[in-house]
């Protein structure tokens, strides 16, 4: 009798080993398809930039039009309409958004430009009238008139172009790579700020 009793409990506990065993089993299969899932997914974020009027998204490495139009037209105002008291702060704001690799070099550009802001009391502003996307190529031209003070006085305006290329990092933030001005201004035109 005692044998039987010890292998009736023998056999519960192999039932309930094959059915724990089971549901082990099972369980690493869910969470390795989970895992691949989440792997191979290409889910969609929703970022929003500071001041935004319109949809955006990204996907991976892919960024909707309103994102890159959203981004050059923040950037843009925060690089071109500067005065001497505040464009320390917008440089670092600027300077939070660029590629490592663009860092230093526009750093150093937005530091003399600074300076000579400065010292000549001189205020820029930028007034955007349209920025042209160019999706696959992640860049920006941004058309606006772009004018100088000094003190109270106009001392340059001019309509300009400029492009902006952005590159995204770890499928979240997107950086600035490259600001450029398209069309250069002639001695006779005036300075180019």
């Amino acid at each position: 009798m005692h044998y039987a009793i010890t292998t009736q409990h023998l056999e519960m506990a192999k039932k309930q080993r094959n059915v724990f065993m089971g549901l082990l089993v099972l369980s690493l299969s869910v969470n390795s398809l989970q895992g691949l899932e989440r792997l191979f997914s290409t889910e969609k974020v929703i970022i929003l930039p500071p001041d935004i009027q319109k949809e955006v998204w990204v996907r991976g490495a892919e960024v909707s039009e309103s994102y890159l139009e959203e981004w050059a037209y923040y950037l843009a105002s925060l690089l071109l309409t500067v005065s001497p008291t505040t464009i320390q702060y917008q440089t670092d704001l600027v300077l939070r958004h660029v590629s490592p690799d663009f860092y230093n070099p526009l750093k150093s550009q937005l530091h003399q430009e600074a300076e000579h802001l400065k010292k000549n009391n001189a205020t820029t502003v930028f007034q955007p009238k349209e920025v042209a996307i160019d999706k696959k190529a992640m860049k920006a031209t941004i058309t606006g008139t772009l004018s100088s003070l000094i003190g109270k006085e106009r001392v340059f305006e001019k309509q300009q172009v400029y492009e902006m290329t952005f590159t995204m990092t770890q499928g979240k933030f997107l950086h600035l790579v490259q600001f450029e001005l398209l069309n250069k201004s002639t001695p006779e035109e005036g300075t180019n700020p």
